[in-house]
Parts: structure tokens; sequence; C-alpha cells
């Protein structure tokens, strides 16, 4: 997501104070929030884990793209596939506040990322920022939910 993505948590300033009496409990509290959050981006239609649905270009005849093989040419397959949909990383940045979502597949850039090729985005594969302003609302609701589930556990 773009470092500019912003939310609105209700009870935020309750929380703040809360992190410097519970730094570890606040802290672990909105790592889980922001995993949670994560997740639910990508299960978007087109973006993380959620494939948009074949194209001819996954159809004979030869080339054509085997999700999870790689392409099929006259001579066999090139198994050129690296499985872009299994490889996100949600990760925890030190401190547990900030969540990091990524792919390690090379060409992630090319079909979820700011240089997107327009072919792909044509075809239904959602840049992983879209995907993150189609959830705003829901990522929204789950960081507040999980800002009053925190501050009722701590009784304040």
């Amino acid at each position: 997501m773009p470092d500019d993505y912003q939310i609105e948590i209700k009870g935020l300033d309750r929380l703040l104070a809360a992190f410097k009496q519970f730094p570890r409990q606040v802290a672990k509290a909105m790592g889980d929030a922001g995993d949670e959050a994560a997740k639910e981006i990508l299960k978007t239609r087109g973006a993380g884990w959620n494939y948009p649905g074949k194209t001819a270009a996954n159809a004979p005849p030869t080339p054509y793209y085997i999700r999870g093989v790689g392409t099929e040419t006259a001579h066999g397959n090139l198994m050129n596939s690296e499985r872009l949909g299994t490889k996100w990383v949600v990760k925890r940045e030190r401190g547990g506040w900030n969540v990091r979502v990524g792919n390690v597949a090379s060409y992630t850039d090319k079909v979820h990322g700011p240089r997107q090729v327009a072919a792909l985005g044509r075809i239904g594969w959602v840049k992983l920022t879209d995907a993150a302003e189609k959830k705003r609302t829901q990522v929204t609701r789950t960081y507040n939910r999980w800002v009053k589930y925190t501050l009722a556990k701590l009784g304040l």
C-alpha cells in the first residue's frame, strides 16, 4: 500500500495514551489489525490470491500460459511460472504497528504494481494500491474493531 494510505480510527487518542502504559499489548493488537486488513485486501478479485478469470492467453493454440506452470510452446513448457499467488508476504515491521504487503515473484510490479502492464489491467488484474482503496471501508472497520477490543481488554 502507498505510504499515504490513511483511515480514520475512532479512539486513536485513547489508544496512543494506552500505548504509553501497555506498549507491547497495543503494538501487538495493531499488528494483528494490520495483518487481518492486509489479508482482506489480498482477497480482492484480481489481486493477491484471487486471480481474475482465465482468458484466451491461457488456452491453446501455442504459445499460451498455464497458470502455476508456465508458457506452453511448440517445444514444450518453459516452466517459467513463479506462482505469483503463492508468493505474497504479509510482514509486521519492528514494533508491530506497521504491516507491509509484498510479493517475491520477479514480475509482481508488472501485474500488481505501479508499472502494471496495461493489458493485464484490462483483463482483470488489479494493482495492490487499487485493491487497498477498494477495501478501505473494510480496513477501517477492522482497525476500529481492534482498537475497541484492545481498549476494552486493557480496561480502558
